[in-house]
């Protein structure tokens, strides 16, 4: 990303991308137990959350509503999300 004052550093950041049975639910439960604030929201028609990302403080975190995720071990209900500045390199 580019202004004014010259192109804007990448931070490292890892970020994990949670898929829960019921996003809307999610996102109230971290806001009101963590204090998360929410950064970005795409819903559905309905007003569904489908993805939303929220920080506490700094931390950053991805939440996905997805009907069929499951909380079982081995199922992939996380993924994490690697952000640098040249990913290329790190690929």
């Amino acid at each position: 990303m580019t202004n004014a004052a010259g192109p804007t550093p990448v931070r490292t950041t890892i970020a994990p991308w949670l898929s829960v049975r019921d996003g809307t639910r999610a996102v109230a439960f971290y806001t009101a137990a963590f204090g998360a604030v929410e950064r970005y929201r795409l819903q559905d028609d309905a007003g569904n959350v489908m993805v939303a990302q929220l920080a506490v403080d700094e931390a950053a975190f991805w939440v996905q509503g997805d009907p069929d995720a499951s909380p079982g071990v081995g199922d992939g209900s996380i993924r994490m999300i690697l952000t640098v500045a040249d990913p290329e390199a790190v690929f």
